[in-house]
């Protein structure tokens, strides 16, 4: 084939357009190739979420599934340590007061007690003397009236307390001095009159048969102390135990003792 030169020119200018053709199809399917592979591998990792069609991948977690029954009961276990005692609580509020209870039995004597007399008649027991106590009702042995009967002494051997009580009916030995005096007695401990345990009476005129005097006192006593009654009158007197009048014998003098506390 012959080209003339304007041919030339023209097959040229052709070919220049043919290869400017055929490069930018290059580029773009280039482009293209290289858009599809980023796609690819953009879409990848959702695809394989989807199918879970990997071996390496992290499939999201299903639906939870309903609940099992529940298992056996299993053995306690064994019993733990004590543990270490609390503190004392506060203390409470005091409660009421109750009722008051019945009133208990009497208290009873302390054991030590003695009750002596005469039944006979005494005369002329002269200004200091001694009356006898020769009669015994009861008597303990914390007391002894051995020689109350003879020499009218009574020993006291258990330190204490004691009430003492003593009586005496009797009169002024006569002839009775004008005026008429009285006549009186005293309890004593170890020959000492014992303050206000004496009495007096009189006779209102020596007709009269006689009176009666006695005293109570609540008085310390030691171990082997002794007690007496004696005449405290200027003049002697007679102690009865058979006045006029009476139907049986009536005690002369007597006295009583009991030990109230023991010391």
């Amino acid at each position: 084939m012959i080209f003339k030169k304007n041919d030339k020119h023209s097959f040229r200018s052709q070919t220049t357009l043919n290869e400017g053709q055929k490069t930018k199809d290059i580029t773009m399917k280039k482009r293209t190739f290289i858009i599809g592979m980023m796609m690819a591998l953009l879409t990848s990792p959702q695809l394989q979420a989807q199918s879970c069609c990997c071996t390496d991948c992290i499939c999201p977690a299903g639906p939870q599934g309903p609940a099992g029954p529940q298992g056996v009961q299993g053995p306690a276990g064994t019993a733990g340590a004590t543990g270490i005692q609390g503190l004392v609580g506060p203390a409470g509020a005091a409660g009421s007061q109750g009722p008051v209870g019945p009133q208990g039995p009497c208290c009873p004597l302390s054991g030590t007690f003695a009750n002596v007399f005469s039944m006979l008649d005494q005369s002329a027991i002269p200004a200091g003397g001694i009356p006898l106590l020769e009669g015994v009702n009861a008597v303990t042995l914390g007391i002894d009236v051995s020689n109350a009967g003879t020499t009218g002494a009574i020993v006291i051997n258990k330190a204490g307390i004691y009430e003492i009580t003593w009586n005496a009916t009797g009169e002024l030995n006569p002839p009775y001095p004008a005026p008429v005096p009285c006549w009186s007695m005293v309890l004593n401990l170890d020959g000492v009159p014992v303050p206000g345990s004496g009495s007096a009476a009189f006779l209102s005129s020596p007709d009269d048969v006689v009176s009666n005097i006695g005293q109570t006192v609540i008085i310390s006593i030691a171990a082997g102390q002794t007690l007496t009654l004696s005449n405290t009158t200027v003049d002697a007197i007679n102690l009865q135990a058979n006045p006029l009048g009476t139907v049986t014998p009536v005690a002369s003098v007597s006295m009583n003792i009991a030990l109230l506390t023991a010391m």
